[in-house]
């Protein structure tokens, strides 16, 4: 460090030097905890920017006795460059290729800045108002993006929210520097800022992880006892194809044809789950664009085949072109919401649309299995089912009813309905967020 530095940091009051030690030590902590261990692309640009902005910061504090001129530049590009980054974060945008160049426009512009500064002799405040004012804004939308998509307000989620407020709160005061000398009121403002956002970004991320883990784990028991049910099922339908084969001569071939189809069937099986435990291991569940008819007409072709049912037995009446972004595995949600109630002596099963809206759908399917217990109403209905023991007697299907759903992210509303008097059957309300919505209508 020369000379002129250490004359600086000497005139530097003691809670400038802690300052500068505070964020040095924040540095180390975000560098080392999101983005080495992060896989997720918000936390690891949200590191990446925590370092960039905290970094220039540093040298904002060196340069507001207008002293040290040349670190200005770095503090008005690293404040823009960090701000723009932990925008794309909370995005989830990770620039490749020409996009980066973007990155280094705003450098440039930081240069040219203080490149005005210098030569028209701007007063330091005004030229970091812009930058301050555009970070203000980034903080402010990082915050209300993170409270509409957080459903679980918990104390991460206030200190991280509390903490961009903050943030965005105190590069708003150059403005007000202009004016009136707040310089110290500045300056624990945006150290305070960073240091709330840098630990409500350590304890968010620390506990999603916690929660992707756990998720892991639960998606892992689920998936097994899928693959033991339904490989079950089928291994049912090709013993009794087989049989019947071997009984009657003159319908063998049809029975063969039929007994081909499930083999074909199981290995499509087999290869869906392979591909979801492969994205679960990985780091989630990986969504994708599905058409419902398609599916649905998928799953009625499979139920029908099993219990040996007429055509008219499952009604499907939703858009053609209706696209939902869900898991490939909802299909075996439809499954077993299907097996349960034919299990249970449903005659027909109907699905349908409504309640559809630009962000989400509801598809709805009812049976007339006359009905269910309050206790396996309580059990579907409920979200934290798995938090505590599952009673005894709940079946392996509505167990699978109620984890598939999480696992697909949706929301379930199981009720009853009545019909002259008495319990006719089971509606289950499937609601599904980010639907693309089709256009024309099937039956």
């Amino acid at each position: 460090m020369s000379n002129h530095m250490m004359q600086i940091l000497s005139e530097t009051d003691i809670v400038t030097i802690i300052l500068l030690q505070t964020f040095i030590a924040f540095i180390v902590v975000v560098s080392i905890g999101m983005f080495r261990f992060s896989r997720n692309p918000r936390y690891k640009l949200w590191s990446v920017g925590c370092i960039i902005f905290t970094t220039s910061t540093i040298f904002l504090l060196l340069s507001i006795d207008q002293t040290l001129s040349w670190t200005e530049s770095i503090g008005l590009s690293g404040m823009m460059l960090g701000s723009y980054i932990l925008f794309d974060g909370i995005h989830e945008k990770i620039r490749k290729n020409k996009e980066l160049l973007l990155y280094l426009a705003i450098v440039i512009l930081g240069l040219i800045l203080w490149f005005i500064r210098i030569s028209l002799q701007l007063p330091y405040q005004v030229v970091f108002s812009l930058p301050g004012l555009f970070n203000t804004f980034v903080c402010w939308t990082c915050a209300r993006q993170i409270r509409k998509t957080e459903i679980n307000h918990s104390g991460e989620f206030l200190v991280l929210f509390i903490g961009f407020i903050i943030l965005g709160y105190s590069t708003s005061l150059f403005l007000i520097y202009i004016i009136l000398d707040i310089e110290a009121i500045l300056i624990l403002s945006i150290s305070s800022g960073l240091i709330v956002t840098g630990v409500g970004m350590l304890s968010y991320f620390i506990r999603k992880t916690s929660e992707e883990l756990t998720v892991q784990y639960q998606i892992s028991q689920l998936l097994s006892g899928i693959l033991n049910h339904d490989i079950r099922n089928y291994i049912g339908s090709l013993s009794s194809s087989i049989e019947y084969a071997r009984g009657s001569e003159s319908d063998r071939d049809s029975w063969l044809e039929l007994a081909s189809e499930i083999i074909g069937s199981v290995e499509e099986f087999v290869s869906d789950m392979r591909q979801v435990m492969a994205t679960t291991t990985r780091f989630r569940v990986e969504r994708d664009t599905f058409v419902l008819l398609e599916m649905l007409n998928e799953i009625s072709t499979r139920v029908e085949r099993e219990y040996n049912l007429e055509k008219e037995s499952i009604s499907v009446e939703v858009p053609i072109d209706l696209t939902l972004l869900t898991s490939r595995i909802v299909k075996e949600l439809f499954w077993n919401i299907s097996d349960n109630a034919f299990k249970h002596g449903t005659k027909t099963l109907n699905f349908t649309i409504e309640n559809r809206t630009q962000d989400s759908v509801t598809l709805v399917i009812s049976d007339c299995a006359g009905g269910m217990s309050s206790e396996v109403r309580e059990f579907l209905n409920n979200p934290n089912a798995f938090s505590s023991p599952i009673a005894p007697g709940m079946g392996l299907g509505l167990i699978l009813i109620r984890g598939l759903s999480l696992l697909c992210s949706i929301k379930v509303r199981v009720e009853d309905y009545v019909r002259e008097g008495s319990c006719e059957g089971t509606k289950y309300y499937l609601t599904f967020d980010n639907q693309v919505q089709g256009k024309k209508t099937a039956t």
